[in-house]
């Protein structure tokens, strides 16, 4: 099943919501992406092109599809996220 993800508009960006789920499945970290991605618990929102052709590369690099991709208006959705920030991966041994 490809997994849907929504891009949301704010009047001057658009924003690829990718679900922590979907990036988990395609084992991709938010490291992947720079700082000018936002996050919360639930999703991770690219907002520059660089980042959605990552995330658009991998995605079909692993899937041989593209996501099917929703589009909303939504001048609030960034409000209250985060900036990325690199998260810490040990290695288990």
């Amino acid at each position: 099943m490809i997994p849907h993800c929504y891009v949301f508009h704010d009047g001057n960006t658009s924003w690829l919501r990718v679900s922590r789920k979907t990036l988990q499945q395609l084992e991709i970290t938010q490291n992947y992406f720079s700082k000018f991605t936002r996050v919360d618990f639930q999703f991770i929102y690219l907002g520059s092109d660089k980042d959605k052709q990552i995330f658009h590369q991998i995605f079909f690099n692993q899937t041989g599809s593209q996501p099917k991709i929703i589009q909303r208006n939504s001048p609030n959705i960034i409000k209250n996220k985060y900036r990325n920030y690199h998260i810490k991966e040990y290695a288990i041994t």
